[in-house]
Formats: structure tokens, sequence, C-alpha cells
């Protein structure tokens, strides 16, 4: 897909292609590298050389950018801190780090220009860059507030540093075509030299790394280029037309000198300007929001549709208006393949284990974060407790009940096998409560969790001080009273066995033993099934609106 996508976005007007390093990725377990197939950094870069495009390089290893964290032992995240180095975004969590956090910030540029010093150095949002990096903006409205780059001595200072925006962001809301066009190019009436759309192209994060708690496997499909590498019109169309404005304008921009002249509190006109060359180019604008206006420039009346910008890149002529959409509207269908035909499903069961098949044993649940370490989203729990005859309820329509407190991020729950029930919290609120009645039987009664993360932290200060999974577990109900058991000696497994096999791929599949799908779904179960290729060369989706928590290879 990288040829046709970067294709794409240099017919859309781009010129330069913005990509993170994604450490874990790259390096799976420690030592461990690999850089083959989709995971060729060199080659993707090559793909950008090869349409006459630039790259931004984001080096890591932190990137946010709502990938999975990954997981170093000792670890303090986004301090000047031995096993971590190089940031991004850090601006908005240095005060929680004191002294330490500026110590980091001046670390990471000496670092970076001792390490290459032939390209400019830039770091997002950060207000207090040494003078040796570009401080850059990060934002939907950089043009009203940034305020500007840092000091005189970056490797780009000359006639015109400029501003710098590494994330205009789009994302996670819906956004006109004209809102964006707008920002773009009142950010160039700034004396904006390098504007990087978050996200152009918003794609997919496949297995597990979509981190930030709850973010989809589809990350952003509002982009001029949707998750499938379609066009999405009128985003597309529009804002390459305002590319193409913005370079017709390049020689005024790049060599002239800017000014800028408010009209009045709505009205404003900015101009790039060498009369030695007889470079000019116009903007007008209108931050009225309800009404449009007529501006007067240059002997001539110009009328401005509320909230946009005219280019002229002579000064003279209208080439593009940010609110009047020429580009063609869009619609994306989705069409049942008819070849692409399903065979019978087959399922295979994982074994729900219990605390005597549990080798790692603790007297309390372990944290689910530094238990899994980023190598599964599942761990098991199990435990078992003896009840007394006495201890059940007298009435065969009353049952005791098991109540797990857990901080995240979702809970499957078993009791003597049986299966009991599935929770989970959400993107605002991780932790959640597990409340639900349950069978029990005089003697040994085996209880068993099995408990996952839906992505892990990707931001804010202390990370690896967030926590996950079982806190505390109590049997209600019995007449003896509420019973804690949350100290009752546990076992624990990283992972489920499918997983490990993996029952996904063709050889993982011939391992196990599948039977016919008996028609109605259970918990911790895999399916497969086989299918033709679909027809025809559009890109394929894989429709599963109705699963919840799990994977699909």
């Amino acid at each position: 897909m990288w040829p046709d996508i970067i294709r794409k976005a240099k017919e859309g007007g781009l010129n330069i292609i913005q990509t993170y390093v994604f450490w874990n990725l790259h390096e799976p377990n420690q030592g461990e590298w690999n850089f083959e197939g989709n995971r060729d950094l060199v080659k993707f870069i090559k793909c950008i050389w090869e349409q006459g495009l630039w790259v931004t390089l984001r080096i890591g290893p932190y990137i946010e950018a709502e990938w999975n964290m990954g997981e170093v032992p000792d670890i303090i995240f986004r301090s000047d801190n031995e096993p971590f180095k190089v940031e991004n975004e850090y601006n908005n969590v240095q005060l929680a780090y004191r002294e330490r956090g500026s110590s980091y910030v001046k670390w990471a540029a000496n670092m970076a220009l001792n390490l290459y010093n032939g390209v400019p150095w830039i770091m997002c949002k950060q207000k207090d860059a040494p003078p040796t990096v570009i401080s850059t903006c990060n934002g939907r409205q950089c043009a009203d507030t940034f305020p500007g780059p840092n000091g005189p001595t970056s490797l780009l200072s000359g006639p015109r540093t400029g501003l710098h925006s590494t994330e205009y962001s789009d994302t996670p809301s819906q956004r006109a075509a004209e809102d964006i066009s707008f920002a773009v190019a009142r950010f160039f009436t700034r004396n904006g030299t390098l504007n990087n759309y978050y996200m152009y192209y918003g794609g997919s994060n496949f297995g597990r790394t979509s981190s930030s708690s709850f973010v989809t496997t589809r990350y952003y499909d509002e982009a001029p280029l949707d998750e499938y590498g379609l066009r999405r019109e009128p985003k597309f169309g529009h804002l390459r037309d305002l590319h193409r404005a913005l370079k017709l304008s390049k020689k005024p921009l790049l060599r002239g000198t800017p000014k800028v002249e408010r009209i009045s509190q709505d009205l404003e006109i900015t101009t790039y300007e060498k009369p030695s060359e007889n470079l000019c180019v116009a903007f007008l604008t209108n931050n009225d929001t309800r009404e449009a206006k007529t501006i007067h420039f240059r002997g001539k009346d110009y009328y401005l549709p509320s909230k946009s910008v005219s280019i002229l890149p002579d000064c003279k002529t209208v080439v593009y208006n940010t609110a009047a959409i020429v580009a063609q509207h869009s619609s994306r269908n989705f069409v049942v393949s008819q070849q692409a035909k399903f065979s019978k499903w087959e399922m295979f069961k994982e074994t729900i284990p219990i605390i005597n098949d549990l080798t790692d044993r603790t007297p309390a649940p372990k944290e689910l974060y530094s238990f899994t370490k980023d190598v599964s989203d599942y761990a098991w729990y199990s435990t078992s407790i003896k009840i007394d005859a006495r201890d059940l309820p007298m009435r065969p329509d009353v049952r005791p009940g098991i109540h797990i407190a857990s901080l995240g991020h979702a809970l499957l729950a078993f009791v003597n096998g049986e299966y009991i029930g599935f929770e989970h919290g959400s993107n605002v609120e991780k932790s959640h409560i597990f409340r639900k009645p349950v069978n029990l039987k005089p003697g040994d009664n085996n209880i068993t969790l099995l408990a996952m993360t839906v992505g892990f932290p990707n931001s804010g200060a202390y990370m690896e001080k967030r926590f996950a999974g079982p806190r505390a577990v109590t049997l209600e109900g019995l007449m003896s009273g509420t019973l804690d058991i949350t100290n009752n000696k546990w076992g624990q497994q990283v992972g489920i066995n499918g997983e490990k096999v993996p029952v996904y791929t063709e050889e993982g599949a011939k391992t196990v033993k599948w039977v016919p799908f008996a028609g109605t779904p259970s918990p911790v179960t895999w399916y497969k099934t086989y299918f033709d290729a679909p027809e025809g060369t559009n890109p394929v989706a894989l429709r599963m609106m109705s699963m919840a928590k799990g994977g699909v290879g």
C-alpha cells in the first residue's frame, strides 16, 4: 500500500511526509531487532524519496501517537532517567518532573545535535526548547495560539525562519474541509512555513498497537485519505486546491517581506512582497463567523464569505477561497462480495484454568500492566475457596454474589468452570465494578478471572504509575457475611494458549482440535473459517460489528 498512499498524498499537493519510529515495533523484545516487511523503515523512507517528497522523522522512543508504549524494566517514563530518553509534546508534562524535566529537555536537544547537525531538529510543542532546535506548534488553530519559534540560532534561521506546525490536528472529531483550509491558510498569513496534517491518512492500528485505552483499530477515518486509502471528497480536493494556491505563491512567500494590515475587527490583509523582483501575494481574511464582508484592496473590492481567506498569488487575482468548494463530493460504499463466501465455521475453546494449573503464585492478584509486560492483553487469575454448607443461603432462589473492583480495562469471570459474565470500563473511566450472582457449592470452589487491557497508557506524566487489573475480590450474600478473598492466594498466567500457538496462523491452526461451531457463541473461544479471495482490486473490509473484545487473524 505504501507507494499508492504516498502517490495519492503527492497528488493532493503534499511535498513532505512525517512518520514516527515505533521502537517497540522494531525491538519487540530487548536485544531482538526487526526491520523486515512492514517494519522496513528505510524502505518506507525510500518509497517517499522515489516520489520526490521530503521526510520529517520523529525518532522516539516516546512518540505518544495513541500507540502502545511498550515496556522497559525499571523505567521512569518521560524523565531524565537512563532507560528512557527522547520525547514528544513534553511541555504538557514537564512541570510534573520539576528540575529533571528541564534538564531532560536540554539533554535531548544536545544529544540530537551531537549525533548529526546537518538537518534541522525540532521539538513539538516545547515552549522552552533550547535555541539550537526549533519549537513547533501542535493544535487546531496554530495561527492564533502559537507564539512563534524560539531563539535566533536554530538551524533554519535566516531571512524567514517562520512558524512550523508539526501537528495541525484534525482528530478525533469530524472537521469540515472549509474549517481545515481556513486554519491552514490563516497559518500562512502568520508567517507559517511548514504545515503537517495530523492526520492526512488515518490508516489502521493492527494487532495490539493501538493505545490510549479503548482507541479502536480504526485510527482516523475522516482524513483526506480515509482508512482504506480512498480519497475523501470534498476534503481531499479542497485541500489540494489550497496547496496549489500556496505553491503558486511560493516565491513571494519565501522571498517577500510580510505585512499585516488590520482593516477592522474581522477584516485583515496580509501581503508578502518584494517589489524589486515584482513578487507579491495577498491573503484577504474575514474572521466573522456569521456574515460575509467586502474588502477594498489596491483599488478593487473583493467579496469574502464568512470565516474565509482568499489567496491572490499576484496580489490581483483570487485563485482560491477557503469557503468556496469546487471539489466534488464523494460517498464510500461497502458492497458484499459475491465470491468471498465463508465455508463452515469451526471453533476451539480455551481451557479455563484453575489455580492448580497456574504456577505463578502470589497472595493477591498481580497488577495487570506490569504483569503482562506488553506481551499480551490477557492474564488469567485463579483462586480456590472452601465453602461450608452452612454458609450457603437456605433459600434456593437466593444466590450469593461475587464483587470485583477492577482498575481496568475489562474482565471475564468463571466460577467452577461456569461463565459468570463480562464487564469493562471506558475511555473516560477505566476502572469498573464487576458484580454478578454465582452458583457456589459446599467444599472447594474455583474462581477464575480473565483480566484484559485495551491499550496501554500513552500520554501524561508518570505513566509507569498507572495500574490496571483486579484490585479487590469479595463474595457477598453468605450466611456468615461478606468474605474478602483478595489475599486468598492466587495463581496467574500471562496470555491465553491460542495466542502462544498461535492458532490464527495456518501452521498454528493445525496444532489444536477444532470442532463444528455449535451455533451459540461462547467466551474465550477461537472461530475459524475459509473463504475465497474477493473479486476486484478495491480495498477489502472485514465486517465484525457483532464482535466484543478480541482479535482477528
